[in-house]
């Protein structure tokens, strides 16, 4: 019923686990199969009556890419030749302030910010993964990260330094994603209902709903 995740297991040295909620859930002996982790992630497709934290209701964004006319020279790849990884960090932070990871008093500042040193590591090291920047006067304003994995694309991190945000530069990154795309791509990018601004943006700019999806964090010791 509850599986194991090996990897966030063993990143955070906690026991974590996972169910995907369907018709054969039954959540009495849910409860008593997390006895044995530290958390448990619930994933479901609607929201449902149980004694969990409701962290997340993630949104999931499609859009078909049509190749961008927008000139979006000014944007380009980060190359830690020449960039400041330590200027990049504090604006991945920023891109995660809406994730359960930082709103859940279980994973800690330590903890968070652990999980997206390595999101943004992995990125910059990873063939199949581009972080992409647009620098004023300089500094970083803000920057995107993206993936593709079997001919499908997907925004993994985006974030606009407060003082820059409002004069475009969330909509030139995602343009210049755009334009490194092949025509006809699948582009999708996931947010939390939460962000209303996000969601807005990313409808604004043609994407469309293609799901949604409620996420519980359950600790059995807080839930006894």
């Amino acid at each position: 019923m509850i599986q194991k995740i090996e990897w966030d297991s063993s990143f955070f040295a906690k026991e974590i686990g996972k169910i995907e909620v369907d018709e054969n859930f039954e959540e009495q002996t849910f409860y008593k199969e997390a006895q044995k982790y530290d958390l448990v992630y619930v994933f479901s497709k609607k929201d449902i009556p149980i004694k969990a934290r409701l962290v997340d209701v993630k949104m999931t964004f499609t859009k078909t890419i049509l190749r961008s006319e927008s000139n979006t020279d000014v944007v380009k790849e980060f190359d830690p030749k020449e960039d400041d990884f330590n200027e990049l960090l504090p604006l991945v932070y920023l891109s995660g302030h809406e994730s359960r990871f930082f709103k859940d008093s279980f994973f800690g500042d330590k903890d968070f910010k652990k999980l997206y040193d390595n999101w943004i590591s992995n990125g910059l090291q990873s063939k199949d993964s581009k972080v992409l920047i647009q620098k004023i006067d300089g500094s970083i304003a803000g920057f995107v990260s993206y993936t593709s994995k079997h001919k499908l694309f997907k925004i993994e991190l985006i974030a606009v330094k407060p003082r820059f945000q409002g004069q475009g530069i969330g909509e030139l990154l995602l343009k210049a994603v755009e334009n490194r795309l092949p025509p006809n791509s699948i582009l999708i990018v996931p947010t939390q209902e939460a962000n209303t601004s996000a969601c807005f943006f990313y409808k604004n700019f043609g994407f469309k709903l293609l799901s949604k999806q409620y996420i519980y964090h359950y600790e059995p010791n807080t839930f006894q």
